[in-house]
């Protein structure tokens, strides 16, 4: 992941893509049908820092290789905030309430929600209320890398 994120190798989402994929065939008969991948949104300044979207061009890749519709739009920022890495957990559950915002078609039913690493889960709790809140039928998390426990 450090090779993705930090050096901007990005065939890596290709491979973290087909990693989530071959889980999503292994879960599929508890897996609801999915209407939508929806990627996490990076902040403006990760995105200058980096050049792109962690969670965005894994969304792409599992897009591609799934045949479920990337809906990237559906959910934004409401505002800007640093960079979590070296915040606790209550610290992170924090700097994330109320900074997602989404919006989903009427009649859309479940959403794959996929970000890059997850570490204490605040982030993908507050975007998959933004998106229930929308009017998501559901919403299954869908996490290429996962931090260890301290």
């Amino acid at each position: 992941m450090r090779g993705f994120k930090a050096k901007g190798r990005l065939t890596e989402a290709g491979l973290f893509a087909r990693l989530l994929w071959r889980n999503m065939q292994l879960a599929s008969p508890r897996l609801p049908t999915l209407d939508a991948l929806v990627p996490i949104p990076s902040s403006r300044e990760a995105i200058l820092q980096r050049g792109f979207n962690p969670a965005g061009e894994i969304a792409r890749e599992l897009a591609s290789l799934s045949g479920v519709s990337l809906r990237g739009a559906w959910c934004r920022r409401t505002r800007e905030t640093s960079s979590q890495k070296t915040l606790d957990w209550r610290a992170r559950q924090q700097s994330v309430r109320g900074l997602y915002e989404a919006q989903v078609p009427q009649a859309c039913g479940w959403v794959g929600l996929v970000d890059d690493v997850l570490t204490t889960g605040s982030t993908l709790e507050e975007a998959s209320e933004a998106l229930l809140r929308a009017g998501a039928k559901g919403v299954v998390a869908l996490v290429a890398a996962r931090t260890l426990a301290k």
